[in-house]
């Protein structure tokens, strides 16, 4: 387990996060939230991976983001910065994984759909309509870019976070 998800889990850190969401009502810009995320993980004792910060950064910033990083590189804290942001601005985000005790780790997450295996991923994102998808590029079943295609073209408005390892078969796609 990474020295990010020891310092950043359980009760203690998920309440100091949930504190910096502005008041119900307020908005705040992608720049204030990524702020206020950004403070909490310093506050914590936290120096953020080169591709953490890039990713996040992407992601306040409107983008997709497929993150390839090795296990326990910090893949979830990404995603709880996504999290922290869908809250903060009254949304909701999905996060499928095979790993249950990765769902475990994200502050503040209301799951509305938890899949082992893609079809059923999609499914339940088709039901919930969520804000945000997390999507496990190892998750067995329908290939992960079949479920990010299928998810785009049905719900334009979620977006979609895959995280995982890329299959040596679309090493010709990036070519």
């Amino acid at each position: 387990m990474s020295q990010d998800i020891k310092e950043l889990r359980g009760q203690q850190a998920t309440e100091a996060l949930l504190r910096r969401l502005p008041p119900a009502g307020e908005i705040l810009d992608s720049g204030e939230l990524l702020d206020r995320f950004l403070d909490f993980v310093k506050e914590r004792g936290v120096e953020l991976y080169p591709a953490q910060e890039e990713a996040i950064l992407a992601l306040y910033e409107g983008s997709n983001v497929i993150l390839n990083t090795p296990t326990g590189s910090g893949k979830s804290l990404v995603a709880t910065a996504l999290h922290f942001q869908s809250l903060a601005q009254g949304r909701r985000s999905v996060y499928t994984s095979p790993i249950k005790a990765l769902v475990n780790e994200m502050p503040g997450l209301r799951v509305v759909g938890l899949a082992t295996r893609g079809e059923r991923g999609l499914a339940q994102a088709a039901e919930a309509t969520p804000d945000v998808a997390l999507v496990d590029a190892d998750m067995p079943g329908l290939c992960s870019m079949a479920i990010i295609r299928l998810l785009r073209s049905r719900l334009p408005r979620t977006r979609i976070v895959a995280m995982g390892t890329v299959a040596l078969a679309l090493m010709g796609f990036f070519a």
